[in-house]
């Protein structure tokens, strides 16, 4: 992907419109149905939504926190009951704190898709049309050559 980027980026405009099968003046409507058939919707896959607590021990994967729960249990097998406490608060500190941020974060971005107003329309210099209502996570923003799909608010 990031090489299409940089050869993107060194390409003259013609060229770009010319891979791209667009032109300055933007795509007719039987185009844009001739792309959706062809490429489908631009939507985001829903991810699958898991419980609070498989949330919560999924954190315990982290590299950091498998390093400090082994030595945890060396401490524990080298009788460092001290060492092995402090070290046992640290991971669930670490994982309790990167839990709770990641987990407002998405309960965030969630609600935000949920707000999202539903209604879409093209615009193209020619002349403007209202595309199908579709989920809130579709069609946010893509660009080919000047038609614009987009999420009206």
């Amino acid at each position: 992907m990031a090489s299409d980027l940089t050869t993107f980026s060194a390409t003259s405009i013609p060229s770009i419109f010319q891979k791209l099968q667009t032109r300055k003046d933007g795509l007719t409507e039987h185009e844009i149905g001739l792309r959706l058939q062809q490429y489908g919707k631009n939507v985001l896959s829903e991810r699958k939504e898991v419980g609070v607590i498989a949330e919560y021990f999924s954190h315990f994967k982290n590299p950091l926190a498998i390093i400090l729960l082994f030595a945890a249990g060396i401490s524990a097998y080298l009788g460092e009951i001290k060492n092995l406490i402090v070290i046992a608060i640290m991971v669930v500190a670490s994982v309790t704190l990167d839990f709770v941020e990641e987990h407002s974060a998405n309960n965030a971005a969630k609600k935000l898709t949920e707000q999202t107003y539903s209604a879409r329309h093209a615009w193209s210099p020619r002349k403007k049309s209202a595309l199908p209502q579709q989920s809130s996570g579709e069609g946010k923003s893509r660009r080919s050559g000047r038609l614009k799909y987009a999420q009206v608010m």
